[in-house]
């Protein structure tokens, strides 16, 4: 008969552990390694309903036991090494993880390159040695707990499930490829995001003090600026556009690369996000500062010997300009009209924020922002949406219950 009882773990979670007793070796007397797994009661249960939860799993666990559906640890790594040989029984975490990333190492930016190194670089102090087969979810668990940034605070949630995406995957990838039986994650979830502690959007009377700021401001950087406000575009994608995706005659603006910038490549042209091209459709005051560039950008690489590389944003030699450098911007914007911590992606959720609250439908918002869902515009912006239909409710109030007394609306 299945036994079953409440254990507490090193992370502090309790779970029922199942067992199943299988006898004794008849030669050495010594009891057989039972079968056992661990079962997590879910929901906000009392302890009576999770102990008759966990009982009648200990039923069907010894069912399938009997069955012959069931195998220990010990039975499940030999008939891997049975099957894939003595490499298996070898190969640790680390060499495994090398082999992964050096499959698809030719498809991946450089900073994405980076952020890979470091999350191995980190599992392997933890695990690197230990062979695949011996890895469990505590182990791995146990280390994605006890991730801190260089001055001992943990790591951001976001971080976090990086370094969770990544090894999640490589074991995935192990037991697709056979050399592991189970993912040690097969059953871990994500960190849970923390509450929001950075500005994600501007308000509406912050938002005209930058557009008052920047009209007093360079050229290059008013055109920039007002660029990024108007269109919600990236850093990477305005300092990567062209004078030939500017469409003057019509107030269309085509993005089509991304401006990145590595301390050993410097700044180069990658692709977008998503791969995907967008057009954005401007308004006057935009494109009106953009033309105001054009012209002074003309003259100054005249005046002063810049080799025209036909990009709208550039260095003061002419050649393309350093994305850092629209966040330093920024800063100093930020400074002059009082805004704490501005930085460029502020403008990108400002723009959606304010069309959003303003009436404009997600769809069209998620054509310009460049999402690949309006679903995952939605999730960002939902309570600008929820503000949008507050007004379209008063709209359709006002329209329906003009002679009445609709004052509970909202």
């Amino acid at each position: 008969m299945a036994s079953v009882t409440l254990r507490r773990l090193k992370s502090g979670e309790e779970v029922y552990e199942i067992r199943v007793y299988r006898g004794r070796n008849p030669i050495t007397g010594r009891q057989i390694t039972p079968y056992s797994e661990r079962f997590r009661a879910v929901g906000t249960l009392t302890p009576h309903d999770a102990l008759r939860l966990a009982r009648r799993e200990a039923e069907q666990f010894e069912a399938r036991c009997l069955m012959g559906k069931v195998q220990t640890r010990a039975e499940r790594r030999a008939k891997l090494i049975e099957v894939h040989g003595a490499h298996t029984r070898g190969i640790t975490f680390r060499e495994f993880a090398a082999e992964m990333v050096n499959r698809v190492r030719d498809t991946l930016k450089p900073g994405t390159i980076r952020n890979y190194e470091e999350v191995l670089r980190r599992a392997c102090k933890s695990f690197g040695e230990t062979p695949l087969i011996d890895l469990t979810a505590e182990t791995v668990k146990a280390h994605l707990q006890g991730l801190v940034r260089a001055d001992g605070e943990p790591l951001a949630a976001g971080t976090r499930n990086m370094h969770y995406a990544l090894l999640h995957h490589i074991f995935e990838e192990a037991q697709r490829e056979g050399r592991i039986a189970k993912s040690p994650m097969g059953n871990m979830k994500r960190c849970r995001p923390a509450p929001e502690r950075r500005r994600k959007a501007l308000e509406a009377d912050e938002a005209r003090r930058c557009v008052n700021a920047l009209e007093h401001s360079p050229e290059e950087w008013r055109a920039l600026g007002l660029l990024m406000l108007d269109s919600g575009c990236r850093r990477g994608e305005a300092v990567g556009l062209r004078w030939e995706d500017v469409h003057f005659d019509t107030g269309m603006v085509e993005f089509r690369r991304n401006a990145q910038y590595d301390s050993q490549r410097g700044t180069y042209i990658s692709t977008l996000k998503n791969d995907r091209t967008r057009s954005v459709y401007l308004n006057k005051a935009a494109m009106d500062a953009l033309m105001a560039w054009k012209c002074v950008q003309a003259e100054k690489a005249t005046r002063l010997g810049w080799r025209n590389e036909g990009f709208c944003f550039t260095g003061r030699s002419g050649a393309l300009m350093n994305p850092q450098s629209v966040t330093a911007f920024m800063h100093r914007l930020g400074e002059q009209v009082g805004i704490e911590r501005l930085h460029p992606h502020m403008f990108r959720h400002t723009m959606a924020t304010l069309s959003i609250a303003n009436g404009a439908d997600v769809v069209s918002v998620s054509a310009k922002l460049g999402h690949a869902k309006p679903s995952v515009t939605l999730n960002i912006y939902s309570h600008a949406n929820a503000e949008a239909q507050m007004r379209a409710n008063r709209a359709l109030s006002a329209a329906l219950y003009a002679n009445k007394d609709h004052s509970r609306l909202i």
